[in-house]
């Protein structure tokens, strides 16, 4: 991607003015929280063409090839307790499927930050990494692996990854996408400080692809199954169970039986 081309393509007013690009780095999530410790500013974009350690929820490894995909991370300084994130990481999972169906592909929200293809396999993964000071979030690093030009899938993630290039069946121009991006998520970032939870809520239901199905996720270590009836305002998954219970899941892995 041509550095110059991005800064004249890009129509945000604040994310990503800041752009810090790099070529490999092993997180980009680890690059920005460093540069948030040393005072790096609200919209500051930390973009690799590759990574080495690129990690997903749990842990989990992001293959993260170079010079086909976007790999980025987001400094956030917002004037929300910790208890608004999980609605704050909805707001993100909106902006990356907006993306995605910019792109032409019609992508789906699985709970709580999957981007999904129609065939239900992974366009993208979010992570979001808050610094809290008391009661206070400090900062926000908000991570965002999305499958542009992806054509060969290492095995292990060749039957649940695919790519914008693979649903499309045509090359797309990662910078026309990365610029899609940071303005979509601008406008939900902006859209969740004016408007609060609901709002994001709302357009989290209208771009979900699980709600009343039956689902399998794993609590705390418990299993459970049931039937996903809706996400609340505040971002927790409503589940009801086979054994009878309502249940408010504010954090587990999902997933969908049929």
């Amino acid at each position: 991607m041509n550095f110059a081309n991005i800064e004249n393509r890009l129509a945000t007013r604040w994310l990503g003015r800041n752009l810090v690009r790099k070529d490999d780095v092993g997180s980009t999530n680890d690059i920005a929280a460093e540069l948030a410790r040393a005072g790096a500013l609200h919209g500051t974009v930390v973009l690799a063409e590759s990574q080495t350690r690129g990690r997903g929820r749990q842990q989990r490894p992001w293959v993260s090839p170079p010079s086909v995909n976007l790999y980025l991370s987001v400094v956030l300084r917002l004037d929300i307790p910790p208890s608004a994130a999980p609605a704050l990481t909805l707001a993100l999972g909106v902006a990356v499927c907006d993306t995605a169906r910019k792109a032409g592909v019609d992508a789906q929200l699985k709970w709580p930050n999957d981007v999904l293809a129609p065939s239900g396999k992974k366009l993208a993964g979010i992570l979001a990494e808050l610094r809290c000071v008391g009661e206070r979030i400090e900062h926000v690093i908000a991570g965002i692996g999305l499958n542009v030009n992806l054509v060969e899938l290492p095995e292990e993630i060749s039957t649940i990854a695919t790519s914008l290039r693979l649903e499309t069946g045509r090359e797309q121009d990662r910078e026309r996408v990365l610029c899609d991006l940071l303005s979509a998520l601008e406008e939900w970032i902006d859209r969740f400080v004016v408007g609060g939870a609901p709002a994001v809520a709302r357009a989290w239901r209208a771009r979900a692809g699980m709600l009343g199905r039956r689902v399998s996720l794993m609590v705390g270590g418990e299993p459970l199954a049931g039937w996903a009836r809706d996400v609340d305002d505040d971002g927790a998954l409503l589940l009801d169970c086979d054994d009878g219970r309502r249940l408010r899941v504010l954090a587990g892995e999902v997933g969908v039986t049929y």
